[in-house]
């Protein structure tokens, strides 16, 4: 059964499971008709990717990812041609190793991956081939015709966890971050969209890297050091000391926190033992490993985070999606199981072979949607990748699959046939 067969077959029962949308037969005739005409143009794949320097490994990881989704697509009859083309040769600047790949007959481009490499694509007027980038460059705003950008940026997790926050009823937030140029970034992305939604930044503390102790950070951020200082002050005026309960300050909603894992098993007690452990904690996907660790995740209990499908299992209640997205990542822990801690990176080159396919239909219909293994995916006025995700909480040291309660529906409603379930360039 051929790619397009599979599209035509994902739509067709879509139109059978919701008979009574108002959608016509005509229109999802014409959603396949659409879909088809644009994978069948896409014949030979460049891939740019560096084979030496810092991001090698990443690299690696990206291309496994990338070619383990392209032969599970062997059922395919247009599957493209691919040729692969390293970007870290001293003896070749990268626009000639671009127009090199095109000269070849490279109908489509993938990568590359240093931000260095496109922010030099994002200057161009327009480009003689679909790229779809590896990584997001420094421009926001679109000028490059045929320029596609795709990449796990921490700030769009972090503008998610401000956006279910507010969805949730969380009007007041206090940030812990890491004194590092990571955890700044974070920080500012969580706070300017939070407060863009109406909410306000009460507070915000960073902590050193290198630290297991977070006392400090924590005690400043909830105004206890303030309720020690009321304290003392009572105690000297009274001149006998007093039972002390710390008294932590009670204007705030949500703690926000950009940590890895290593990090919030030590922030999470921490926050615990300084009485705030009825505040709900938020985070990105950076918390969690991606690999299950009862003993080490117990004290994560309660924390919430973003993540990808890829990574939260059993996320999707057995459809074809989630069927086709756990055998690649099967495969991935068959053949790279000392990999793991790549996982996230293996997942993007699965979702950037089926975006070639997809790109063209996702620039020119605001509506779709292409459900991934990194998220649901659809394309910003600027022609970037954003990417949905999913929610996790901890639970007995285990991260689980949850639908978060809504109390402020904020978003546009998105049924319809948009969306269509798989990960092969049938699906969009």
């Amino acid at each position: 059964q051929s790619s397009t067969d599979q599209v035509e077959q994902a739509v067709l029962d879509w139109g059978t499971r919701y008979p009574q949308h108002p959608v016509s037969n005509a229109f999802l005739s014409k959603l396949i008709d659409e879909y088809i005409a644009t994978a069948q143009k896409v014949k030979t794949i460049a891939v740019l990717l560096p084979q030496q320097g810092k991001f090698a490994t990443a690299a690696d990881t990206i291309k496994n990812g990338l070619l383990s989704a392209y032969y599970a697509d062997s059922h395919s009859i247009n599957r493209p041609i691919l040729r692969f083309y390293d970007t870290s040769d001293p003896d070749i600047a990268f626009s000639q190793l671009l127009q090199r790949a095109l000269d070849e007959g490279a109908t489509n481009v993938i990568g590359p991956l240093d931000k260095s490499l496109i922010n030099k694509l994002a200057i161009e007027h327009a480009l003689d081939a679909p790229v779809l980038t590896l990584n997001y460059g420094e421009h926001s705003v679109g000028q490059t015709d045929n320029l596609f950008q795709f990449g796990l940026a921490p700030e769009d997790e972090a503008r998610q966890v401000a956006e279910l926050a507010i969805r949730q009823g969380r009007k007041t937030a206090v940030i812990l971050a890491p004194d590092s140029d990571w955890g700044r970034r974070l920080q500012t992305a969580f706070q300017q969209y939070f407060e863009t939604l109406g909410g306000r930044v009460l507070s915000s503390q960073d902590y050193s890297n290198s630290t297991a102790d977070f006392s400090r950070p924590i005690r400043r951020l909830l105004n206890l050091d303030q309720s020690a200082i009321r304290h003392r002050r009572i105690e000297d005026t009274l001149g006998e000391r007093l039972q002390f309960i710390p008294y932590r300050r009670q204007d705030v909603d949500m703690i926000f926190i950009a940590a890895t894992s290593r990090a919030a098993r030590g922030i999470m007690p921490a926050f615990k033992f300084h009485h705030a452990a009825d505040l709900p904690v938020y985070a990105t996907s950076h918390v969690y490993t991606g690999t299950p660790n009862v003993q080490r995740d117990n004290d994560l209990n309660g924390l919430l985070f973003c993540d990808m499908p890829w990574v939260l299992e059993n996320s999707s209640n057995g459809d074809s999606t989630a069927e086709d997205i756990q055998a690649l990542k099967q495969t991935f822990l068959r053949n790279w199981p000392d990999q793991q801690r790549y996982t996230r990176l293996f997942a993007l080159g699965v979702d950037a072979y089926h975006l070639v396919f997809n790109l063209e239909y996702l620039h020119e219909n605001d509506f779709a949607r292409f459900s991934g293994a990194t998220g649901n995916i659809q394309l910003d006025e600027n022609n970037r990748i954003v990417r949905s995700l999913l929610w996790a909480k901890f639970i007995n040291g285990r991260a689980v699959y949850i639908e978060p309660e809504i109390k402020l529906d904020t978003r546009p409603d998105e049924a319809g046939p948009a969306t269509l379930p798989g990960t092969t360039p049938a699906s969009l």
